[in-house]
């Protein structure tokens, strides 16, 4: 196909403009997806933890939704072994969402582990989104994570957060989302955000 002067002229802004997305959807810096949930509350979930052995998924059910299905609301879940947001994410929280096949994902974990070693006022949670309890726990147990690791196999939270990769990290005060950023962030980025957004 002869796209002649114009048309070569119009495909070369065409791939620039491919690169400058790619590179703000991969450096951080830009949320993704999930900027409408800025300004907005955590979406409420309750989550098996990483270890617990538990077999089930994510709930996401809002109180409404839970009594229109005769179901159990996710911040009214109180199992040994999981987590529920209302609870676990009151002040200043961080919410990461990874996968334990994606090495940057995996790195962010432990970059948020090291920061929010001396922020005990900080509440966090890594979620894994698309894997198993088995490969959540084994990379857990593996990279010596103290930070509570909630299991979505499903995607069911992520969907909810509307997490269009990863590592997306959201960060709340007081339960309202003040940021999102999605990509690897360094150490000194995330300690900036976590100072940023929730005060922490």
């Amino acid at each position: 196909m002869n796209l002649g002067a114009a048309g070569k002229g119009l495909m070369a802004l065409l791939v620039i403009a491919v690169i400058i997305s790619l590179v703000t959807l991969f450096s951080g810096k830009k949320p993704i997806g999930s900027e409408h949930l800025i300004g907005k509350r955590l979406p409420d979930f309750a989550a098996p933890l990483a270890g617990s052995g538990i077999d089930g998924g994510a709930n996401v059910y809002t109180p409404a939704q839970a009594k229109a299905n005769d179901a159990t609301a996710a911040c009214d879940v109180q199992i040994a072994g999981s987590m529920n947001s209302c609870d676990d994410l009151k002040g200043a929280a961080v919410v990461l969402f990874w996968n334990a096949d994606k090495k940057e994902c995996v790195e962010q974990v432990d970059r948020l582990q090291a920061v929010l070693r001396d922020q005990k006022q900080v509440n966090s949670v890594a979620v894994a989104f698309g894997n198993s309890m088995g490969a959540a726990t084994a990379a857990k147990n593996k990279h010596g994570w103290k930070l509570p690791v909630a299991v979505d196999d499903d995607g069911a939270l992520a969907a909810l957060y509307s997490v269009a990769g990863c590592p997306s990290t959201f960060f709340a005060k007081d339960g309202v989302i003040r940021g999102v950023k999605l990509g690897l962030q360094s150490s000194a980025e995330l300690e900036a955000e976590i100072k940023r957004y929730t005060g922490g």
